[in-house]
């Protein structure tokens, strides 16, 4: 007489139970969530690091839109208002000047039409942020036209 497999009680029993299978599909879901999470939490602590260069910048660009002329005070400004920077951080702050399109002498009239070279201060401001597995540079900059 063959030996048949023929499916019995327990056999049943055992593929109908599915008291593991809640797990088994946490499992599987648990490091594509983990994932997400992480992403969320480093995506927020770089974005409010980029809000306080911001900040910063925008503190030392009301300076110079206030009447500030000295570019040192405009970038010490800018620098205070910016407590959460890294070693890395780097802040500039220069004054280029214009007629029409070309950068001319600040202190010379345009030779075009004899006015006044138009003014701007830029404030820029750069940094290295690192979220334990890459670092991201990060660089920000305001223009302000003076004159």
């Amino acid at each position: 007489m063959p030996l048949r497999f023929a499916p019995g009680p327990i056999l049943r029993r055992l593929s109908a139970d599915q008291r593991g299978a809640a797990m088994v599909e946490f499992g599987l879901i648990a490091p594509i969530l983990a994932l997400v999470v992480l992403g969320i939490v480093q995506g927020g602590t770089m974005l409010g690091k980029y809000n306080a260069m911001r900040t910063g910048i925008s503190n030392g660009a009301q300076y110079v839109m206030g009447g500030g002329t000295d570019l040192a005070t405009a970038r010490l400004i800018a620098q205070e208002a910016w407590p959460s920077r890294g070693a890395t951080a780097t802040i500039a702050a220069s004054k280029v000047c214009r007629c029409g399109g070309t950068v001319a002498d600040c202190s010379l009239l345009c030779a075009s039409d004899q006015s006044v070279p138009q003014a701007f201060v830029t404030i820029s401001a750069t940094d290295i942020f690192n979220d334990g597995v890459v670092n991201h540079s990060v660089s920000a900059q305001q223009v302000v036209r003076v004159r």
